[in-house]
């Protein structure tokens, strides 16, 4: 019940963004991939919610249901449950923090006008990737590869997911269980470096955007979204601490 409480509205307030994205002159990728990220978030939440179970009846199960495991069963059980644990975790925090970082920038698209980052072109860069190309003098101008926004927008939350995995493996499981938000801010700004030092030069912008027609402009929009990623990050450790078993 707590967990579907807690869960809810963040699936909730996704898909009421995802609606309203259609309403203006955005794109139906950019609509299904808020709705993607919401479903994403809410199977992540059934997964966290039956683990719970799965531990809390295991923990007590009665020993006559079968011999008692041996010490090296017990171990690998262990080792498992740490590993899914990590994972869920990484999982619930990657994923809300970027799904928050996304809600950010509908808001300044409807607000102040400020267009989203249109991930079809990340999707655009990757695809090429496998085709020996890492470099665009303007990814715009390269040849469309199928599926380039699904493509786009999975590669985003992947990353989301990564980079919490990242803070998780620096600072601990433990972490999540007691967040903190220097942690998580720190991470935020410092995955700036990805568009910086990779994306925007291999896309055509030059490292730090410095080719872009306002270079401080870009940047500041990347250090502002990337810090919505990090407190997006304390936000979702927060409520994962409350679903995750502990």
């Amino acid at each position: 019940m707590n967990t579907a409480m807690e869960v809810g509205p963040t699936v909730g307030f996704a898909l009421l963004m995802a609606v309203a994205a259609t309403g203006a002159d955005t794109t139906d990728s950019y609509a299904r991939a808020f709705a993607t990220a919401a479903g994403a978030q809410g199977v992540a939440a059934v997964a966290a919610l039956l683990v719970a179970i799965w531990r809390h009846r295991h923990g007590n199960a009665p020993q006559h249901w079968g011999r008692t495991p041996s010490p090296a069963t017990s171990h690998r059980r262990k080792t498992m449950s740490v590993v899914l644990t990590f994972a869920l975790t990484a999982l619930l925090i990657g994923g809300g923090a970027t799904l928050l970082m996304d809600m950010w920038a509908a808001v300044q698209k409807h607000l102040f006008g400020v267009p989203p980052l249109n991930y079809a072109l990340l999707g655009r860069w990757m695809g090429h990737l496998r085709l020996g190309r890492f470099t665009h003098d303007n990814i715009t101008a390269a040849r469309p590869i199928r599926e380039e926004a699904a493509l786009g927008w999975f590669a985003h939350y992947a990353a989301g997911v990564v980079f919490a995995a990242v803070l998780l493996a620096v600072w601990g499981i433990e972490w999540a269980h007691d967040p903190t938000p220097g942690p998580a801010l720190l991470v935020g700004v410092a995955t700036i470096a990805a568009p910086f030092l990779l994306l925007q030069p291999g896309m055509g912008a030059g490292i730090a955007a410095r080719r872009t027609p306002r270079p401080n402009v870009s940047r500041l929009r990347s250090l502002i979204a990337h810090i919505s990623f990090g407190i997006g990050l304390y936000a979702s450790a927060l409520i994962s601490a409350s679903v995750l078993p502990g």
